[in-house]
């Protein structure tokens, strides 16, 4: 595992090294670095030293960059590949400064539906952020929007700035994809929620305050648009290089993770089965 110094690298390194028990999973190596590093190579030679199967990254964007560009020129060799927990990796930047080489076979634990090109309110929400941002949607970009007609439903509902009777109408919230109907929108001659753009397929508070049917989705990164996708999948657009889904995040990301170390020539991709995760 390598993870950047802070609060939020520890605490993702410790949420995943708490399944490694539970599915057999032994740590070679666990290295810390401070964010801004300029040189990742004595972390690479102690990772060629230790001979991982699979490397878990945590890092925001620039560290990423020199990461997977050094990983590259170094030729360290991962044979279950690198497990990017996002952020970096869902930058578009990211993947404007890397070499296509240095992401084949990544896996990312992406924030949001990679599939969303299909759905009938993409072209439009697409241009806008394009005209806005410089670049198409993403999960920041599906995140917001969603979260804004979140805070729309819940405000019309407590019809009120009293601060208890919003409370009230958070603890009260369960968006569905047909119990939308305050906030939902038209696009492509279809009706849709705007609040689960991201992919999520329910809006429903505990009493923590989580949405526990929030999901990410795993994405594997293969250029060739001819490669492996999964056969319960769509077919993948013509042309499309870069992002190719290759299973499918259940519960919280940690669920969806560390079910993918299961690799070998027969994979097609992940399907579910019982509600569960499992190889064709």
């Amino acid at each position: 595992m390598l993870y950047e110094g802070t609060d939020w690298g520890r605490s993702s390194a410790q949420f995943a090294k708490k399944f490694f028990p539970e599915i057999g999973c032994k740590l070679v190596l666990e290295e810390s670095y401070v964010s801004g590093i300029s040189d990742f190579t004595p972390q690479i030679l102690k990772m060629k030293a230790a001979k991982p199967d699979l490397l878990i990254i945590v890092s925001y964007t620039p560290d990423h960059i020199l990461f997977n560009k050094q990983q590259m020129e170094q030729k360290l060799y991962l044979p279950f590949g690198l497990w990017s927990v996002g952020a970096g990796t869902e930058d578009p930047a990211f993947y404007k400064a890397v070499p296509q080489k240095a992401v084949e076979y990544m896996f990312v634990q992406d924030d949001w539906d990679v599939n969303s090109h299909q759905k009938s309110w993409h072209p439009e929400l697409n241009e806008k952020v394009k005209a806005k941002l410089g670049y198409g949607m993403n999960s920041y970009s599906a995140a917001g929007y969603g979260s804004m007609y979140l805070v729309k439903d819940i405000l019309e509902r407590a019809a009120s700035t009293d601060r208890e009777k919003i409370r009230e109408a958070i603890a009260a919230t369960d968006i569905t994809a047909k119990g939308c109907a305050r906030i939902e929108r038209k696009a492509g001659g279809k009706v849709y929620c705007p609040a689960l753009v991201r992919g999520i397929t329910r809006i429903k508070f505990d009493e923590q305050g989580q949405n526990t049917s929030s999901h990410g989705m795993i994405d594997r990164i293969h250029s060739n648009p001819a490669g492996p996708w999964p056969a319960t999948q769509p077919a993948a657009p013509a042309g499309f290089t870069g992002r190719f889904q290759a299973m499918i995040g259940v519960g919280n990301h940690a669920d969806g993770c560390f079910a993918c170390l299961e690799d070998h020539p027969g994979f097609t991709g992940w399907h579910l089965q019982d509600g569960e995760l499992a190889v064709p």
